[in-house]
């Protein structure tokens, strides 16, 4: 068997060990430091800006170091280190996710609180579905190579909702189990947030009825 072979087979390997890991630190880490459940979800919040990040950075690279220091820039080279730091860190989102999936069914995060970074997640990725939208609009104008403009932007977007979407039905199971939604209401917002732009009025209306409802809770005499 050839080195090339195993490539497929390793890369497996490292992605389901990855996954395992972040998945036991999310929950084990954030059990005991709740504040530590923000950090861990960070990839999921910064997920569609990492390849405008990369390219930032190269470009930043370029203009700021010293010539002796730095081969020419290629950009090339850049969309290629986009590439896989893009594909990297789906595991660790993966992960991530089903921590918060095992924290959520345990109690181990606010009700509040997991209707509140939801809200922040969907809200500060406002942004980057609007460069899309611009992305793709200025590709369909293009030429033959405008399609694949179209194509990323629509690829993107979709696998941005799938995660936002899996965090966010992880935030209600534990809402739920808090009595911070009726079920009737968890299972319809669960549906609403893996829908385009729908999914963004509804982590604000979520919030707001789970601050009402936990603050009233919270009010009852005991």
């Amino acid at each position: 068997m050839e080195k090339r072979d195993l490539f497929i087979p390793v890369l497996i390997v490292a992605g389901v060990v990855i996954i395992t890991v972040t998945a036991i630190l999310t929950y084990t880490v954030s059990s005991k430091h709740p504040k530590a459940y923000v950090p861990f979800n960070l990839p999921v919040l910064l997920y569609p800006y990492v390849y405008m990040l990369v390219l930032l950075f190269g470009y930043i690279f370029n203009q700021v170091t010293p010539e002796t220091f730095k081969p020419d820039y290629d950009y090339a080279e850049t969309i290629g280190a986009g590439v896989i730091i893009f594909l990297t860190i789906h595991p660790f989102i993966i992960g991530a996710l089903i921590g918060d999936i095992l924290l959520n069914r345990r109690e181990k995060i606010p009700a509040v609180k997991a209707a509140r970074f939801n809200m922040l997640i969907k809200l500060i990725q406002v942004p980057a579905y609007i460069f899309h939208f611009i992305l793709g609009v200025l590709g369909s104008f293009a030429s033959i190579w405008g399609i694949g403009f179209v194509g990323f932007a629509i690829i993107i977007d979709l696998i941005t909702i799938f995660f936002t979407g899996t965090q966010c039905l992880a935030a209600i199971i534990g809402i739920c189990k808090q009595k911070g939604l009726l079920k009737w209401q968890a299972i319809l917002f669960a549906i609403l947030s893996y829908i385009y732009c729908i999914d963004v009025a509804i982590s604000i209306v979520m919030f707001v009825m789970v601050s009402r409802k936990m603050k009233a809770k919270d009010s009852l005499p005991e």
